[in-house]
């Protein structure tokens, strides 16, 4: 049979057999093979170009680990879509010796010389977008104690920068929350660095007391914000440049002043806008590079922790412009709150954002003694400080400053002056009326100095007279920093800050201490500290008469009456660290009489005394013999006795304040910000008790809650002024007038209730009464200052007992000469006060130093009338009468003159009143006030302001008024408002508002 062949197989046959065929036939397969290759579910591209890489879902997130236990978790919330991430583990060695390729060599060479890695490289590699929320976990190396010195840094492909992170030593991890996967990641041992130590140069400082080489930094106060974003202020004379070898000057620019005023509203309209953050950063680098200053030390306070963001962005682009500038830029942050063991809220303060900026971060160190135990909150904090800001950026900032505990509530106070507390004397035994040969015994109230060497701090404990309170100080002197200092060399932190260096009367040790730490990296040698007593007695003449060192376990002295009779004085000084402290100059006063001879009776039946003979006059010596003293030692404490020195109230520096009125208007929040505008930090407002306990017990707080808030938020300080009982508190008074309770419990338990109601908050301060040497603030009653103060008593009391720490002022009088029974003679009231006792029930005295129409540089007397006859005035009161009470300059001198005549002289004066009236209404009751013009009150009012502070004996300030014009138009309460009807400044407010503080 015959076979067919198909021409067209044949042809295909021989193509696919031939040369050319063979050739087409290979690239099919090999194309065939790439192809399967690349099809899903794995391709060839991902097996070779993304080989280890982890894939990580945008809803779930996911991890990536190495066998070491290093762990890098990226969040879904950090997620915009999938991502890859791959970590390598470089050891440690091949890291060293440059054997890991060339990117990490050169990261080898670029180590700092103060880090040394202590554990492999990780490199992470991401592809996709970054993921912004990632935790980083790194397992803590086994040669890596003490783990105090332990950070985390990441190469970026050009410097070694810092990474947050916390020491989770129970995982043996460090852990880091970040919004970025790093590129190559290690741990590093810290070794210390030169410390640097900076401290705020005050405004009223001298810089010939500049502590040579003690001071890397200078930071002047004097500069503040502006309200159009600029800097206002200036600063004190500062060295040449050729002194300011040993450190450099950044001035510190500041929202706040010292009398407590923060002006937070001025930083956050700055930081709403980002134009005026533009302007505010131009205008420090600006001041920074015209003054040739250093850089700029930034402390702003109260920010809107809404304003966060806000703050950093402002803060970056502030620190780029000084960088570019070859300035340094140093912050200061408040102090961060502890929600959790590894937790801190920092409010408007982003630490890990702003510790990459700037050159310095500075933040309160704790100020409770016993958080400077072992493993105690200032311990915590430091370690979760270092894992938030590069250590070397670090600089806790300390006080120089001792602590008192007062009832829970830490009060500051210089080390002299903290010391003084402990040279209270009182008579244990004997008289201080003597004759020769007789004996007195006299005793220090308290019992000594004790080291706790827990908080390695000195400290000892007093009973506050005013309060009968035990108070417990804790001192800070060279000894406390010198351990201080030894704990942040644990950390190796950047260096340290000191607040209140310059105070007249710290312990002068503290400049060598501080000299030592800056100029060495070798460990900080630990100080201690030695205390003895001094027992003097001094003759009338002022002349030493005898004098004796003991330990302070010498706390009683026997002295021996001499021959030679006369006024004497006993006194006792603390003496710190072999006399470079000498603190108190308590005394008792002594007085040795002549020897009065015994009559010798005639004996006869019935007994009649004979005359008094004529005794012999006793010779003079030649010389004056040294008295017998006998030194008594006990630990015991001795009997209480009245003491002849008083105690400085706390919280009585001076202050600017202004009286509104506030209650039941809805004007808080409007006088809250007019008395920030003017920059002063107290605010009073008059309380009249009868519209806030009409019914006894049912108290109504609304409107004081209302101003109180608004106080809060603004930073600003609250006196309360209480007058005017209740109805019910005063049956069978007459209540056409205002006037005191017929129980003064009444009072006290409404003070009871208004001061624990307010407690902590922004009222500080509360007045007990007004002008109660006037008939009708008395209830038309007789005026009586012992009345008065039997008032006081049970007040002052039960304030203290429910809020230690709120000043209590004495009710201010009025100046007058105006006879009984309307009104008694104030420097007779006073002295009334006084001798009823109302130095131990008051932290302050209330004035109302009144200016009529005589400019308060005017002494009163003959030269007041002088003035207003040369001024032409129309009103002659000061010439009719040549009283005190026409005088401002009279009545506060001659206040402060009675105060140390009864031994009160450390208490302050505080002016709950005082002005200038003008714009007078018409009441010929007030003619004085025609005679003022605008020009003068705005003059007067800052020349009394500046005298005042001159003084250095009045407290806080209150000018009378601010908003009288807008709440009692035509009355003539509005002869004194500094603001008008519509609010808009006055010339005396713009006066203040300009004035320097």
């Amino acid at each position: 049979m015959e076979e067919n062949t198909n021409s067209t197989e044949s042809s295909m046959t021989g193509f696919l057999e031939g040369k050319t065929g063979g050739w087409i036939l290979n690239v099919v397969i090999v194309v065939l093979v790439i192809a399967g290759l690349m099809l899903p579910p794995v391709s060839a591209q991902e097996r070779i170009f993304e080989a280890g890489y982890t894939s990580i879902d945008r809803d779930e997130g996911g991890s990536v680990t190495e066998s070491d236990g290093m762990q890098a978790s990226v969040l879904p919330e950090g997620l915009e879509k999938d991502v890859k991430v791959k970590l390598e583990t470089v050891p440690m060695a091949s890291f060293l010796d440059g054997s890991a390729g060339k990117d990490l060599k050169e990261a080898a060479e670029a180590l700092p010389s103060t880090l040394h890695v202590r554990s492999p490289v990780y490199e992470i590699s991401v592809k996709g977008p970054m993921p912004t929320d990632v935790v980083v976990s790194v397992p803590i190396p086994n040669n890596a104690e003490p783990y105090e010195t332990l950070s985390l840094y990441d190469w970026t492909g050009e410097e070694w920068v810092f990474v947050s992170s916390q020491i989770i030593v129970e995982d043996d991890v460090m852990e880091s929350r970040l919004d970025y996967l790093p590129q190559a990641l290690a741990a590093f041992q810290s070794t210390p660095r030169p410390p640097q130590v900076s401290a705020e140069l005050p405004e009223y400082v001298s810089l010939p007391d500049l502590g040579g080489q003690a001071l890397s930094e200078l930071n002047p106060l004097g500069y503040y914000l502006g309200a159009d974003n600029n800097i206002e202020g200036s600063l004190p004379s500062l060295p040449e440049t050729e002194g300011q070898e040993s450190f450099r000057v950044l001035p510190t620019l500041r929202n706040w002043t010292d009398d407590g005023v923060v002006r937070s509203d001025l930083v956050d309209n700055m930081l709403v806008v980002p134009e005026s953050r533009d302007i505010h950063v131009q205008a420090i680098v600006d001041l920074v590079v015209a003054e040739m200053y250093a850089g700029i030390d930034l402390d702003y306070r109260g920010i809107n922790p809404d304003l966060r963001a806000e703050y950093t962005s402002f803060a970056q682009k502030l620190a780029e412009a000084l960088h570019a500038n070859g300035k340094r830029f140093t912050l200061h942050v408040e102090s961060p709150m502890q929600i959790a063991e590894d937790r801190w809220e920092t409010g408007a303060y982003d630490w890990q954002a702003l510790g990459r900026s700037v050159d310095g971060f500075k933040f309160p160190a704790i100020q409770d003694p016993g958080a400077y135990a072992p493993g105690g909150a200032m311990e915590t904090l430091l370690w979760w400080a270092v894992g938030q800001v590069e250590r070397y950026k670090v600089q806790p900032m300390f006080t120089a400053r001792s602590v008192e505990n007062a009832g829970g509530v830490l009060q500051e106070r210089t080390y002299r002056d903290a010391l003084a507390e402990l040279s209270k004397l009182a008579v244990a035994e004997g008289d201080d009326l003597l004759v020769p040969g007789d004996e007195l015994t006299v005793s220090l109230e308290s019992v000594g100095v004790e080291f706790d060497g827990t908080t390695g701090r000195y400290w000892f404990t007093y009973v506050d007279e005013a309060s009968g309170q035990e108070r417990t100080v804790w001192l800070e002197d060279a000894s406390s920093l010198s351990r201080k200092l030894g704990l942040l060399e644990r950390f190796n932190v950047g260096g340290v800050a000191v607040r209140a260096l310059w105070d007249e009367g710290n312990d002068p040790r503290m400049w060598d201490v501080v000299r030592d730490y800056q100029s060495s990296v070798q460990a900080v040698v630990t100080v201690d500290s030695s205390f003895s007593v001094v027992w003097t007695v001094e003759n009338t003449e002022g002349g030493m008469y005898t004098e004796e060192a003991g330990s302070m376990d010498q706390t009683q002295y026997t002295w021996v009456a001499p021959n030679k009779p006369g006024k004497y004085e006993i006194g006792v000084s603390i003496v710190a660290n072999d006399g470079q402290t000498i603190a108190g100059s308590a005394r008792v006063a002594v007085l040795v009489e002549e020897p009065t001879p015994t009559p010798t009776p005639t004996p006869t039946a019935t007994p009649i005394p004979t005359a008094t003979p004529t005794p012999t006059p006793t010779p003079e010596p030649t010389a004056t013999p040294t008295p017998t003293a006998k030194p008594k030692t006990t630990t015991a404490k001795p009997t209480k006795a009245p003491s002849t020195s008083s105690n400085p109230p706390p919280n009585t520096n001076f202050g600017y304040g202004i009286q509104a009125h506030m209650v039941h208007n809805g004007q808080a929040g409007t006088v809250m910000n007019q008395t920030k505008g003017l920059g002063f930090g107290w605010v009073k407002q008059q309380v009249e008790w009868k519209h806030f306990e009409a019914a006894q017990g049912a108290y109504e707080w609304g409107s004081l809650d209302e101003i109180a808030a608004a106080a809060n938020a603004s930073g600003i300080k609250i006196l309360w002024s209480v007058v005017n009982a209740p109805a019910w508190a005063r049956a069978g008074q007459d209540l056409s007038v205002g006037g005191p309770p017929n129980n003064p419990q009444d009072l006290a338990n409404f003070m009871g209730a208004l001061a624990g109601r307010y407690c902590g908050s922004s009222v500080k301060a509360i007045e007990v009464w007004n002008e109660q040497n006037l008939h009708y603030e008395w209830g038309n009653m007789q005026i009586n200052p012992a009345a008065y103060v039997n008032l006081l008593k049970p007040s002052y009391n039960k304030i203290k007992s429910v809020c230690p720490n709120m000043i209590v002022v004495s009710g201010a009088l009025t100046p007058t000469g105006a006879p009984a029974p309307l009104a008694m003679d104030d420097y007779a009231y006073l002295e009334g006060m006084y001798q009823a006792g109302v130095k131990n029930y008051s932290d302050a005295i209330g004035a109302h130093p009144s200016g009529f129409n005589v400019a308060p540089w005017v002494r009163g007397g003959q030269d007041a009338c002088d003035f207003i006859t040369k001024q032409g005035a129309s009103f002659q009161g000061p010439c009719n009468t040549l009283h005190h009470s026409w005088s401002f300059y009279a009545t506060l001198n001659g206040y402060y003159r009675i105060m140390q005549k009864y031994g009160d002289g450390r208490k302050k004066i505080w002016p709950t009143e005082f002005g200038w009236a003008t714009n007078w209404i018409g009441d010929p009751s007030y003619g004085y006030a025609a005679d003022n013009t605008r020009g003068e009150q705005a003059e007067w009012t800052v020349r009394a302001y500046q005298l005042m502070k001159q003084w250095g004996f009045v407290g806080v300030a209150f000018l009378w008024n601010l908003n009288f014009e807008v709440v009692a138009s035509g009355t003539e309460k509005a002869q004194w408002a500094i603001v008008n009807g519509d609010w808009s400044p006055t010339q005396t407010y713009n006066a203040l508002r300009n004035m320097a503080k």
